[in-house]
């Protein structure tokens, strides 16, 4: 039998077993296999030290979780964000994100020392999530040990590596959830933190395995080691990852049978560093590992700890934590109207709040792109027994370029280029501009953004914008060729403004105003010759809206994820004018006044069956008090269309506009990998009343509900880090061509209309 109280080693510290456990990326999950099988044979564990994953699992572990829930942790949507840099989109905040464009690649720039120059990335994985998740599952472990980490439920060490010295760093107190952060902070793929002035790594890269920290803080009688990754081979000369990886790592020694400890080596070679999907896989590995040297283990220890005398002393630890409530507010790093934004955007007038409420809060901030960075720390006050919430926040002035559009096999190719330029003081600002070039269609769009935080945010924009859509260009219909190049056209001139407030985090209510013309220009035949002349109709309009949306989807484009919902209510008022063309039928000008009212409502629902199918619905339904224009192609020019999927909106269909109608769709989506994906949508229009022309193409509304017309199209897709790859058939109700097969790369997106 151990004599744990009494008996001593060269640290000073009880003697007992120690627990190492090594890094080893995803792979380090096994960790939890390991000590669940430990547990559960009554070893008990007196020490913990661990590099990188190994960090993490230890923390936890002497921090007082469970096994059980580790792996709920481990397993949890997010722990996934911690490894992918995803904010949960259920947490980032709508209001704050960025109108939706065509935009691909994006480059920054900074003014520095009186110059402008480019940003460019120093990690590949934000950490937001992480840093917000460590100080969650750490705050309260840390400010009951008072930031002694031999004051945990179990004495624990983590490794960092110091960048400027080149040297390993044993981290023994401070801020827990600092400590892991810097232990797992892998060069490139995270941005390395400081501690106490000091730039730190990876503990890996000094020393993966850190039994030497066990021997030299705790000295215990034995040393059980968890080993879960290896030395890589010797670096060829046509393999420049692992010439870097020689570089940059030391070699780790894992040979702890010298000192006579036992070491338990999980079989996971074929997972990969950043191979996240085997969750489970990974940790049962662990177990199995462990199941096979429990034997030697046990005959080297007499000392037992039942499963219901651990599960007693981690209850009462944790149960004696301080509650994670935070009462102030301190934010470094910034200047005081920066400081008075991030301020009023997580207090709103509260005296304190939880986790709960921060969580809100900072992924509003993250998500915020004026926000360069920020580090939150929990600090714990003895005396109240609250924490003070430490922000380290960096933020600078920039300005962003971006570049996309749209490859087509078609005639769909477009161009897009924006420019933004993006400022935090005491309210966040933007303004920005772009222009998109194309047959089919040209934009130029200005626009500046004032967003205000506090009790009740508010945001206000003013965006002027000029569109043209060129339908025959574009169209791969059958037409004369001797023939204008242009044929149905529409241009959109707007001045708009909005104001509004966040409803929740992913949903946004405001109210606008806007005005504009809009300048359609067509023939009413397909038999018309280069000199003749257009039918000209002008629509000089002023209009009111209020809107309610609410968007969780995970693309701007061929969305799988999610659910968007928008409710809007619209009164215009306007006059039309009609200048007919040398063809035109209806051969006198006319000009009408025209005001109505026309509310809709959107939803699009994506609901998984299982890991390889998903059900997507939607819906659109309009009403309209609005009445006819002079002739039939302005009048549904100026009506509402149903446009459910990107290729849909390059056509102008007679079919699929009207002033009230509802429509519904079905989107099964078979899931190939988690880039890939086979979509088919199958859609329904039902207009309440058609929109017909006589001989002289006079509009008149026909019978209620006695049309309808259906669309469809099969697509496969391909999520690219910049963009979506698909090949499509659509298929819709129209004169001429039914079909179209075509492939895209990118995006079909246009600046807003006056409606």
């Amino acid at each position: 039998m151990f004599l744990i109280a009494f008996s001593f080693g060269m640290s000073g510290h009880p003697r007992g077993i120690g627990l190492v456990l090594s890094g080893g990326g995803a792979k380090g999950l096994a960790h939890i296999g390991v000590i669940r099988a430990l547990e559960e044979n009554g070893i008990p564990i007196d020490y913990i030290t661990g590099t990188s994953m190994g960090a993490i699992i230890g923390a936890l572990y002497a921090s007082g979780y469970s096994p059980d829930e580790m792996e709920f942790i481990i397993l949890s949507d997010e722990f996934s964000s911690w490894s992918t840099g995803r904010i949960p989109v259920s947490y980032s905040s709508y209001h704050r994100e960025r109108h939706f464009n065509a935009s691909m690649l994006s480059f920054e720039f900074e003014r520095y020392d009186s110059i402008t120059i480019p940003v460019f990335p120093t990690n590949l994985i934000p950490t937001h999530s992480m840093d917000l998740g460590l100080l969650e599952v750490f705050a309260q472990a840390g400010a009951k040990s008072r930031y002694d980490f031999d004051n945990l439920f179990i004495p624990f060490r983590c490794v960092a590596s110091d960048v400027y010295n080149n040297s390993s760093l044993v981290i023994k107190r401070g801020d827990l959830s600092e400590a892991v952060r810097a232990s797992i902070t892998y060069p490139f793929y995270f941005n390395p933190i400081k501690i106490d002035g000091i730039l730190l790594f990876d503990g890996g890269i000094h020393n993966n395995f850190p039994f030497d920290v066990m021997v030299e803080e705790f000295g215990p009688d034995l040393v059980i080691g968890s080993k879960t990754s290896s030395n890589p081979p010797p670096p060829t000369p046509g393999n420049l990852r692992l010439q870097l990886h020689s570089l940059i790592t030391a070699k780790t020694d894992y040979d702890i049978e010298k000192i006579g400890g036992i070491l338990i080596e999980s079989d996971i070679r074929e997972i990969g560093t950043f191979d996240f999907r085997h969750l489970k896989r990974i940790i049962e590995s662990g177990y199995t590992a462990a199941l096979l040297k429990m034997e030697e283990i046990k005959s080297r220890i007499d000392d037992r700890i039942t499963v219901e005398e651990i599960a007693e002393r981690r209850k009462n630890y944790r149960d004696s934590l301080p509650p994670l409530i935070f009462e102030n507010i301190i934010v470094s790093g910034s200047t005081g109207h920066q400081i008075d934004y991030v301020t009023r955007s997580i207090r709103q007038q509260e005296k304190y709040f939880t986790i709960d409420r921060l969580r809100a809060e900072y992924y509003g901030l993250v998500s915020n792109d004026k926000v360069n960075s920020i580090y939150p720390r929990a600090v714990f006050n003895q005396t109240t027994g609250l924490f003070d919430l430490h922000l380290d926040l960096s933020s600078q002035a920039r300005l962003e370029t971006s570049l996309g559009g749209n490859i087509s096999s078609g005639s769909l190719n477009q161009g897009f280029a924006g420019i933004e330029y993006k400022a935090l003081g005491r309210n966040a600002y933007n303004l920005e501009g772009n222009i998109y070039f194309g047959r089919l269609y040209n934009s130029a769009m200005a626009r500046g953004k004032i967003e205000l935080p506090g009790s009740l945010p508010f945001f206000c924009d003013v965006a002027f914008t000029f569109n043209r859509l060129d339908y025959f260009t574009s169209n791969n219909g059958p037409f004369f060729d001797d023939v204008r190049p242009s044929y149905l056209i529409k241009n959109d001139v707007n001045l708009r403004v909005n104001a509004g407030t966040p409803v929740g985090m992913r949903s946004i209510a405001k109210f606008g105003y806007a005005i504009g013309r809009v300048a359609d220009r067509y023939y009413q035949t397909e038999n018309f010759m280069r000199s003749d002349t257009s039918d000209r109709t002008n629509f000089d309009l002023s209009a009111l809206n209020l809107t309610y949306e609410h968007r969780t989807l995970d693309h701007k484009q061929f969305a799988t994820r999610g659910r968007k919902a928008k409710i809007d209510l619209h009164f215009v008022r306007g006059k039309e004018t009609f200048s007919p063309g040398s063809i035109s039928a209806l051969g006198s000008y006319s000009n009408n006044n025209h005001m109505y009212f026309r509310a809709g409502g959107q939803f699009t629902g994506f609901y998984p069956v299982n890991s390889f199918l998903t059900l997507g619905v939607s819906g659109e339904l309009v009403l309209s008090t609005q009445s006819l224009f002079n002739n039939y192609t302005a009048s549904l020019l100026n009506s509402p269309a149903y446009q459910p999927f990107p290729h849909s909106a390059a056509l102008f269909l007679d079919n699929y506009r009207a002033h009230s109608f509802a429509a519904a769709g079905l989107v099964p989506i078979f899931r190939l990998n988690n880039s890939m994906h086979l979509r088919i949508e199958a859609n329904v229009f039902q207009p309440y009343k058609k929109i017909g022309r006589d001989d002289l193409n006079r509009p008149f509304l026909m019978a209620p509900l006695k049309h309808r017309h259906f669309m469809g199209s099969a697509a496969l897709v391909y999520h690219t880090p910049v963009g979506p790859a698909s090949i499509s058939l659509n298929y819709y109700e129209k004169n001429g061509q039914s079909f179209y097969v075509i492939f895209n790369f990118g995006y079909l997106l246009f600046n807003r209309m006056t409606l």
